[in-house]
């Protein structure tokens, strides 16, 4: 273990009951994340000035869940479960195990997995240098404190004591000062702590707020780390869950918009937090920008668009109302139009889908005509099926081309044509059932049948 390290102990056992909710609180997303992935983030993009040693999340409700997704997200993490939800206190000491006495002297940094926008780089000066045998804490000051708990300062400036609101009294109450759930102070103490907290609440559990009390009865100075009011929210219930939602789309917003790119109607277009999006793109109002997607310059997305999984490249048109699936890249230049799906196909450089179609497991080539209300019938019942259409083809109104088939180039297919069988380059493909034209019955017998209708 190196010489002043610090380790992350992340509350996420509770069982989010305000959420009213099957998932796990910390999993439930913001802006296609789940909320406790931003503080992962965080931590590891501060590793180095942290000098990080151990990340140790405390799982409960929904366990095998929480577990499964933050395995995927990174193999460093280390789980340990509260088999009885008796407290926050009790939560930090179940992770007693995971800290050997070799830890004694190191940093632990304790978060609450449902505050996702905490400014974890704002510890590491603290840790480095004011943090010594003392501890710390995260506060913010708010105008509305409601369900908060109160931090109560002493005449130095230290926190004395963290009060929950259901046991604060009216004078503790005025407080404007909350606690945002996070602690700081070496292992050695934090432990020591926590194991001497008692249940003497209305709720019988151990709160890991009451370190602050008997840190101060043993002359420990409790450092008070006033941050921003955003970046300590926390998540109990959807109405908090859609406040940080707007506050991180406002923030990636504005990072769009100075980047290079154009919002007509900023507050209706809904970003990813991994979307990226390239200079001089102009993006149209009531678009949708799921995970996975990346814009290069010059692209315009018109109105009420929908895009997950797509790679679209310069100078491309896309909308309004398209539809593009994961899996899709548009190429350089391609026009996507009005009601057109597009999933898990690759459409080349200067290719046009412009109305009503669907193309699904699609290679389509350079400067390709899809016509209106084409459809690559690309499953059979049992499995997809991949449907090719080489350079310069043109493919007719009302086409179904039943996968799988190839188009080859210069290729043109007839309107309404259900294509079956591969197209040679430079054919034209017509399939169609006779027309046949019938005469109309005389409009006399007409009125007459009519009248005796009646």
């Amino acid at each position: 273990m190196k010489k002043h390290s610090t380790s992350f102990v992340i509350l996420a056992a509770g069982m989010g009951k305000r959420m009213k909710s099957s998932i796990p609180k910390v999993l439930h997303p913001i802006a296609g994340q789940p909320m406790i992935l931003y503080l992962l983030d965080s931590i590891f993009s501060n590793r180095k000035i942290f000098n990080l040693d151990k990340i140790v999340i405390v799982t409960g409700h929904g366990a095998e869940l929480v577990e499964n997704v933050i395995g995927k997200y990174s193999k460093e993490i280390e789980f340990v479960r509260q088999s009885r939800q008796t407290g926050t206190a009790n939560a930090v000491l179940s992770t007693s195990s995971s800290f050997t006495k070799k830890y004694d002297d190191s940093n632990i940094v304790v978060l609450c997995g449902d505050a996702p926008l905490l400014d974890i780089k704002g510890l590491a000066d603290f840790t480095k240098t004011r943090l010594n045998n003392n501890l710390g804490i995260i506060a913010f000051r708010t105008n509305n404190p409601y369900g908060y708990g109160r931090v109560i300062e002493d005449k130095d400036g230290f926190a004395k004591k963290i009060v929950e609101e259901n046991e604060a009294n009216m004078e503790e109450k005025e407080s404007k000062l909350c606690n945002s759930g996070a602690l700081i102070g070496k292992a050695k103490y934090i432990f020591k702590f926590v194991s001497d907290i008692e249940n003497n609440n209305e709720g019988k559990e151990k709160y890991l707020t009451d370190i602050v009390s008997l840190a101060n009865e043993e002359d420990k100075k409790v450092y008070i780390i006033e941050s921003d009011e955003l970046k300590c929210k926390g998540i109990n219930d959807r109405v908090a869950l859609s406040m940080v939602e707007k506050d991180i789309q406002n923030k990636l917003r504005n990072e769009a918009m100075k980047n290079g790119a154009s919002l007509l109607d900023p507050e209706t277009v809904y970003f990813s937090n991994d979307t990226i999006i390239g200079k001089d793109v102009v993006i149209g109002p009531n678009v949708y920008f799921g995970k996975g997607v990346v814009i290069e310059d010059e692209v315009i997305i018109h109105p009420f668009s929908h895009l997950e999984g797509v790679h679209i490249k310069s100078k491309a048109t896309i909308g309004p109302f398209a539809r593009l699936r994961p899996d899709t890249v548009i190429g350089e230049g391609s026009k996507v139009g009005n009601f057109v799906e597009i999933k898990k196909s690759t459409i080349q450089s200067g290719t046009k889908i412009n109305h009503l179609s669907y193309v699904g497991d699609s290679d389509i080539g350079i400067n390709v005509n899809i016509g209106a209300g084409v459809i690559t019938c690309n499953y059979d019942g049992k499995k997809k099926n991949k449907t090719k259409i080489k350079d310069d083809s043109f493919i007719g109104s009302n086409v179904s081309l039943v996968a799988p088939v190839k188009v080859g180039k210069n290729a043109v297919i007839g309107a309404g044509s259900v294509i079956t069988k591969d197209v040679p380059d430079g054919s034209l493909s017509v399939e169609r059932s006779k027309q046949v034209n019938l005469k109309k019955k005389n409009q006399k017998n007409s009125k007459n049948q009519d009248k005796n209708t009646e």
